[in-house]
């Protein structure tokens, strides 16, 4: 009777664990997707700046050649989108929260990978599911002192 108690705990803690790295999964790819939008927006302002920057330069240099006022506002916009572009960039830190977001996601990944390995193993007792519950929070709670959300 004892046995199949211990039998049934067993099997509910290895049910828990699965649960929580279905979980720890599914954060993971909510991480992975927060990491490309990041990027994108990282990239398409950067995009921004180096466009109005090319403009700008450019219109200033043919002010200067053909003394026409008309490449001169042209220029001060471009300028101007460009600095206000960068300020916004700089401000929002696109690139660190990429750089944060893709790191929890890999993590994760790696913990899930870890505690999945460990499961494969037959026969562990109960004391060893608790190690690997205790471990996981552990793991997880450093994961989430790093992570943006």
């Amino acid at each position: 009777m004892e046995e199949t108690n211990n039998n049934n705990n067993i099997y509910k803690k290895k049910q828990e664990i699965l649960k929580i790295l279905d979980e720890i999964k599914e954060q993971s790819k909510l991480n992975k997707k927060k990491s490309s939008k990041y990027r994108r927006l990282h990239n398409g302002s950067n995009a921004l700046i180096n466009f109005s920057n090319a403009c700008g330069i450019s219109s200033l240099i043919t002010t200067i050649a053909s003394f026409n006022p008309v490449p001169l506002i042209i220029g001060s916009a471009c300028m101007s989108i460009s600095t206000i572009t960068s300020a916004t960039s700089n401000a929002l830190s696109f690139n660190d929260k990429y750089l944060i977001c893709r790191t929890t996601h890999t993590q994760l990944e790696d913990l899930n990978r870890q505690v999945r390995s460990q499961l494969l193993k037959n026969h562990l007792t109960s004391e060893q599911y608790d190690e690997i519950l205790e471990e996981m929070a552990h793991t997880i709670s450093l994961i989430n002192d790093s992570s943006i959300y």
